[in-house]
């Protein structure tokens, strides 16, 4: 049976790798009624391997349709709230999260989280690298959080993977540089 048309969580339990997602995805173009139940893969209890599934295409539709994605980022943030998710659940959404522009009523909560996600060692790589391009994208639209968030990654920008690292640095400049630049005005 063809991907199209299925069930959606059928069809992204048949995916085996993130370059299947194409037929996925335009069956939820054409019939966006079924995101919900798209969103709802990310979060089956117990599941992670659905869960990272689910992601491969929402990360695809962050590029090409973030408008079928961006109603269901309140969710998305209370599901953050969550404490008995799997990393793979906290991963694939900040993965997600860190593409789209966060409503101004979600940016609060979303930032405690991930600034909490951020600083604790005991989080992933990913959660904490992607968690700080969404502090960073957060503190752009909000000045008032840049130097705090400066702080803190003066604090954390040298340990970690390389990745991470790199990651700190990065928008640890972008941000001086954006503080730096409100300055001249």
């Amino acid at each position: 049976m063809s991907i199209l048309y299925m069930k959606i969580e059928d069809a992204v339990t048949r995916l085996t790798d993130s370059k299947q997602v194409g037929p996925l995805i335009e069956q939820i173009v054409n019939n966006p009624e079924q995101m919900t139940e798209l969103i709802d893969c990310m979060y089956v209890q117990g599941n992670w391997r659905l869960c990272q599934k689910a992601g491969w295409p929402l990360i695809r539709m962050t590029k090409t349709h973030p408008e079928l994605i961006t109603p269901f980022i309140p969710r998305m943030v209370a599901e953050l709230e969550n404490t008995d998710q799997h990393d793979a659940h906290i991963r694939n959404t900040v993965r997600v999260l860190q593409e789209l522009d966060i409503p101004e009523d979600d940016q609060g909560r979303l930032y405690d989280l991930c600034f909490k996600f951020m600083m604790e060692i005991k989080y992933p790589t990913a959660i904490r690298a992607f968690s700080i391009t969404i502090l960073s994208r957060i503190a752009m639209a909000i000045p008032e959080l840049q130097e705090e968030l400066l702080s803190a990654l003066e604090l954390i920008k040298n340990e970690g993977t390389s990745g991470f690292i790199n990651r700190a640095n990065k928008e640890y400049a972008r941000i001086q540089k954006e503080m730096k630049n409100r300055s001249a005005f």
